[in-house]
């Protein structure tokens, strides 16, 4: 949250910086000129994507600012070095049961098709397929903001042709036709202003965070194969150390010496 007031009130010294001394602030902001962007804006992306796209769009937006979304693979080696233990020494239903405490919802599908004991094959086609439509649903939201970033400039240059046919009715009164043509422009502006210094850097972020989102879903997938061939925790560990996830020795050192009963022989995925 409070990024995004920075980057609000960064963008506001921006504008006024820009124009001081030169343009009156009150020409800068003409009602009619902002209801066509936005206004126009809105009504095409409501009437070209789903709502439901529309809202998780908007839900990752939201996380781009958000101080508490850090969830890396450093932050869930300790889940999955300690799903791993549960799996080697104690099988599909005491890692059912720990499920609970995950809050990852991809690691928590991998680990249900372990339970449901997928063999290898058909697990990695599995999760392949449930990382690409997670993909291809992130990717939409970037496409549909990408069409925003598009749409607000078009839409503010139709304001300003609009606005310049009605400065033609008034063509011969001077001071008026100077005013009329600062008010034509202002859309223009505003659509420059919403795509280039909002729209694209969001959509810059958006990107970024998909990327490391990505690159954490590759290395849940690697870690749900080999909790499903049973490996020890220690093995596991270097496992993820090949993704530049250095797992700390307290972490590995937990996950091997849990206080946990030992029901039947390690489990492993059948062939």
């Amino acid at each position: 949250m409070k990024k995004g007031v920075l980057f609000v009130g960064c963008f506001s010294a921006l504008i006024i910086a820009s124009v001081s001394g030169q343009i009156p602030l009150s020409a800068l902001f003409n009602v009619q000129s902002l209801l066509l962007v936005i206004g126009g804006t809105a009504l095409v992306i409501f009437f070209g994507f789903p709502v439901q796209r529309l809202h998780k769009t908007y839900l990752s937006v939201q996380k781009i600012f958000a101080e508490n979304d850090t969830e890396t693979a450093m932050t869930l080696t300790p889940s999955i070095l300690h799903l791993a233990r549960v799996y080697h020494y104690n099988g599909a239903l005491a890692l059912e049961k720990s499920l609970r405490n995950v809050g990852n919802d991809f690691l928590v599908f991998g680990m249900n098709l372990i339970i449901a004991k997928y063999d290898r094959s058909l697990l990695q086609l599995a999760l392949s397929r449930e990382l690409q439509k997670q993909l291809s649903e992130k990717m939409a939201q970037v496409h549909l903001l990408k069409t925003v970033s598009k749409l607000t400039p078009a839409l503010g240059m139709l304001g300003t042709v609009i606005s310049l046919m009605g400065v033609m009715r008034i063509f011969g009164q001077s001071e008026a036709v100077g005013e009329s043509i600062s008010l034509a422009l202002s859309s223009t502006l505003y659509g420059l202003l919403l795509s280039h210094i909002l729209i694209l850097p969001i959509i810059t972020k958006l990107e970024d965070k998909i990327a490391d989102w990505h690159e954490l879903q590759i290395v849940i997938a690697d870690s749900v194969i080999g909790i499903a061939e049973g490996e020890h925790p220690l093995r596991l560990s270097e496992r993820l150390n090949a993704y530049d996830v250095y797992c700390q020795l307290q972490d590995v050192r937990d996950a091997v010496t849990a206080d946990m009963p030992i029901t039947h022989e390690p489990a492993a995925i059948t062939a």
